[in-house]
């Protein structure tokens, strides 16, 4: 794969990327808006105007801070191994885009911090459709899986492309979605080009591409895992929800994705065993059910159920039955 790139993109990837093994520390998403933003105001000629620059010119031209003139003069000493590490990509066969390039997916602009850089393999052009996501507990039982499968049965009838993540439960969803005949979008966070030497085969037919936002040799922590989940909601154009537990993972993450109106969640049927499914349900999901999936029902118009089931909620009581508890107890 022949990597080709806009200036610009080489910018980010020598000031704000991973993929140099250094001790010079790169700039933040935040510190970076930071630079584009005082590059706007000062009337530059964009990133690229960036390289060159003496401490002066970055402080007293761009109006940067010395903090962050002094961060970018020490990563420009490092453009040559930059360039060894891009070549050693290429000859891994793995692709990089950023968000100067016209194949950067356009869903991740609406994320708070977007990840500047993505790595990946296989046809890019998969994520141009309509992709759906599910969501639930890495060890599902009989009646989860059920719901996964019910999920992924109706995404293969609809074509649309799966997107997942790298958990035990996207595991699973791959193995049945690529067997089946559909596409999958596979976003991780851990140690990409192991990844892909597991998955190589289904790269020529065109059913399978993955994704990596940071350095495809690194190892996943927790901000990676944040960054993953949510870039699974924003590419998603709705995502199931089949079991969470408050306070996990998954719960956390579609907690998010309802707060920024990232994409439907579209939540099964509350367990009594994980009740996270309702509170999702009260904060604006829509619940879906197994009958539904069955029907002829479009995903799409599945979104405009209601987010909670008619009657009383279960574990709720009106403030009258408050007040007349409070009574008796007196």
């Amino acid at each position: 794969m022949k990597l080709s790139l806009h200036l610009e993109s080489y910018a980010v990837l020598l000031f704000c990327g991973d993929l140099i093994p250094t001790n010079i520390p790169a700039l933040t998403i935040e510190e970076w808006q930071n630079v584009t933003e005082a590059i706007k105001i000062s009337h530059k000629d964009g990133i690229n105007s960036l390289f060159g620059l003496s401490y002066e010119g970055l402080t007293q031209v761009v109006g940067l801070s010395d903090t962050l003139a002094r961060k970018i003069l020490k990563r420009e000493t490092l453009m040559p191994t930059l360039f060894y590490a891009l070549h050693n990509l290429e000859k891994e066969g793995i692709g990089v885009t950023t968000i100067y390039e016209d194949n950067y997916p356009a869903g991740l602009h609406v994320l708070k911090e977007e990840p500047p850089i993505l790595y990946y393999v296989g046809d890019l052009s998969l994520i141009d459709g309509k992709m759906i996501a599910i969501g639930g507990r890495d060890h599902q039982d009989t009646s989860e899986k059920q719901l996964t499968t019910a999920c992924m049965q109706k995404a293969l009838i609809e074509n649309r492309t799966l997107i997942i993540g790298d958990r035990d439960v996207d595991d699973y969803m791959r193995r049945y979605t690529l067997s089946h005949g559909g596409r999958v979008v596979e976003f991780v966070a851990d140690h990409m080009v192991d990844i892909v030497k597991k998955r190589k085969r289904y790269f020529n037919k065109g059913t399978l591409t993955i994704i990596c936002h940071r350095d495809p040799y690194g190892y996943y922590d927790d901000e990676a895992i944040k960054v993953r989940d949510l870039s699974l909601c924003a590419l998603a154009s709705a995502m199931f929800v089949t079991a969470s537990a408050i306070n996990s993972d998954l719960y956390t993450t579609c907690v998010t994705n309802l707060h920024y109106h990232y994409t439907p969640l579209l939540v099964m049927k509350p367990s009594d065993m994980y009740d996270g499914n309702l509170r999702l349900l009260e904060m604006g999901g829509h619940l879906v059910t197994l009958s539904q999936l069955a029907s002829d029902t479009m995903i799409d118009d599945l979104s405009t159920s209601e987010s909670i089931e008619e009657g009383a909620r279960p574990d709720q009581m009106s403030i009258f039955e408050f007040i007349e508890e409070e009574d008796h107890a007196a």
